[in-house]
């Protein structure tokens, strides 16, 4: 991938729109799927693992400090809700003798189409 052209300062301007603009459009996504946050492992670790580079990140590149408090909320809130969600589940798992508990879920892409 070619860098793009221009003095150093434009060079690191460019990075740091491209940092922000990515990590807008995580924080919309996280946003907008909130349910999908609270079923998927690998959503909350990728999360995780934004706010851990973008934590890093700020401290050399001010313009992101403004989004860290941010992601670090949606981070936290979903992390706890999926601790939570599954103490319920064993819970009520184990007080009704259910093997499996029985609630509508999201369809996600790894799911069998039951659909013809």
């Amino acid at each position: 991938m070619a860098s793009p052209p221009g003095s150093e300062q434009e060079r690191l301007e460019y990075m740091l729109n491209s940092k922000r603009r990515a990590l807008i459009l995580s924080l919309r996504w996280a946003n907008t799927h909130t349910y999908l946050l609270q079923e998927e492992p690998a959503a909350i670790s990728f999360l995780e693992e934004l706010y851990g580079s973008v934590s890093n990140d700020s401290r050399t590149l001010r313009g992101l400090k403004d989004l860290v408090p941010d992601l670090e909320k949606v981070v936290k809130l979903h992390s706890e809700e999926v601790k939570s969600t599954k103490k319920k589940t064993l819970i009520r798992q184990f007080s009704n003798g259910e093997e499996r508990l029985q609630k509508k879920q999201p369809i996600r892409n790894q799911d069998d189409s039951k659909l013809p």
